[in-house]
């Protein structure tokens, strides 16, 4: 359940729609912190981390998410942990669904979320432990 009217899917399509983000622009994460804490301040960082996962074409660890097949979902393209654009369905790879990953990939997964969440390890639900 969302905290405000609008799910964090959907904040983070009005923020790339506010601040007129162009294909090819390069968006930088604390931006959208900045944005989200300006305008959206009851969202947990947290929450915020894991959306850059889901709403990234290209990170493998989206897969661990609900994520639209048909595309809604498909926003970023990451560049790396603190970098993004906007994903172009016609230059960028076909963006990455839970039945297009490899198992390697799948271990690379935990890896990505402790690089875009330094505190991934003390977030984690209580009873299951961090892989390592």
């Amino acid at each position: 359940m969302s905290i405000y009217k609008k799910s964090v899917k959907l904040l983070f399509k009005e923020f790339v729609s506010e601040l007129d983000i162009k294909k090819g622009d390069i968006i930088k994460r604390d931006r959208f912190f900045s944005w989200f804490e300006e305008n959206y301040p009851e969202i947990k960082s947290e929450t915020i981390s894991i959306h850059f996962l889901i709403m990234s074409s290209n990170a493998p660890s989206r897969t661990h998410y609900d994520i639209d097949p048909h595309g809604k979902d498909d926003l970023l393209y990451q560049i790396d942990g603190q970098t993004f654009r906007l994903y172009d369905s016609i230059n960028d790879p076909d963006p990455i669904y839970k039945e297009n990953i490899t198992e390697s990939e799948e271990i690379f997964c935990e890896k990505e979320l402790q690089s875009i969440h330094p505190n991934y390890d003390t977030c984690i639900e209580p009873g299951l432990k961090l892989y390592r």
